[in-house]
């Protein structure tokens, strides 16, 4: 099979993870003008390994959706009011049961 040249652009990101792949994993020849890692073959490798993944089954289609980053002020200030609830409610049940100990202790006056 003929080889082809064919212009590919790619993010700097992505061609570093895959000079650092291509040195790691494939033992790249480093390029005698530019000292890079040579990526061709890297490249085709990727490639290949990505058609076999999917020709074998893999499912590439994600179907986790991600909610949109929720308002995180109005977050902050329901959390703020479940937790003043939540304190207000334990109050009103302790000053309920001073007002009942009171009460006895009221009571226990009288009698005496």
């Amino acid at each position: 099979m003929a080889d082809t040249k064919i212009d590919l652009k790619i993010s700097e990101d992505l061609l570093e993870k895959v000079r650092a792949v291509a040195v790691s994993r494939f033992d790249a020849r480093i390029h005698h003008i530019s000292k890079k890692p040579e990526v061709t073959y890297t490249i085709n490798k990727l490639i290949q390994i990505g058609l076999d993944a999917l020709e074998s089954g893999y499912q590439d289609n994600n179907q986790v959706t991600i909610p949109p980053n929720p308002d995180i002020e109005s977050m902050v200030k329901e959390q703020l009011s479940q937790a003043i609830a939540e304190m207000e409610a334990k109050t009103a049940a302790k000053f309920g049961e001073l007002e009942a100990e009171l009460d006895q202790v009221k009571k226990l006056e009288l009698a005496a």
